[in-house]
């Protein structure tokens, strides 16, 4: 039992050792996550929304892009594809840690033409943020253009985590 104790006292230790300075376990992996905010969410933002409604911006070198509602598969985008399709998904408006790699990859990712007016941008993360996230890369698809009548493009399709390296890399 002390034992028991012992380890569960150190075991905030050891994960901030595991992940490093940048403590790249401050969130669940995506599958804990997903339990998590749906306790969080107090309410659908798309509820009674046209598809086309703007939940978050997101930045990508000083140009935003929407995430609107858009809708859940088949062909699904947007919010509700992102927040309740299968896949690695999460919410990106009520789990601050899944919209913050959102933002870090849309800024930081590495950005490759994927069809059309289509972007990509994927991170590849090292071996601690993997571990803890229990994912080595997280993508994020912008439709770029063409401007929707609101005069923004139709903005963020998807955002997800692999397990492995997609089979379109970057």
């Amino acid at each position: 039992m002390r034992r028991l104790l012992v380890l569960v006292a150190l075991a905030p230790m050891l994960l901030a050792d595991t992940c490093g300075d940048q403590n790249a376990c401050n969130q669940p992996p995506p599958g804990v996550g997903a339990i998590v905010t749906d306790v969080q969410a107090a309410a659908d933002p798309c509820a009674g929304q046209p598809v086309e409604h703007v939940v978050a911006w997101f930045t990508r070198q000083g140009t935003q892009y929407p995430l609107r509602c858009g809708r859940r598969d088949p062909r699904g985008y947007g919010y509700l594809h992102i927040r309740y399709d299968e896949g690695g998904h999460g919410d990106p408006v009520n789990d601050a840690a899944f919209r913050t790699e959102v933002a870090n990859t849309l800024e930081h990712g590495m950005e490759r033409l994927a069809s059309g007016g289509t972007w990509r941008y994927t991170v590849k993360y090292n071996e601690a943020k993997a571990i803890c996230n229990n994912a080595q890369y997280f993508r994020v698809v912008v439709a770029r253009s063409p401007n929707l009548p609101d005069g923004h493009p139709a903005g963020i399709i998807t955002a997800l985590f692999y397990a492995n390296q997609p089979d379109q890399y970057p």
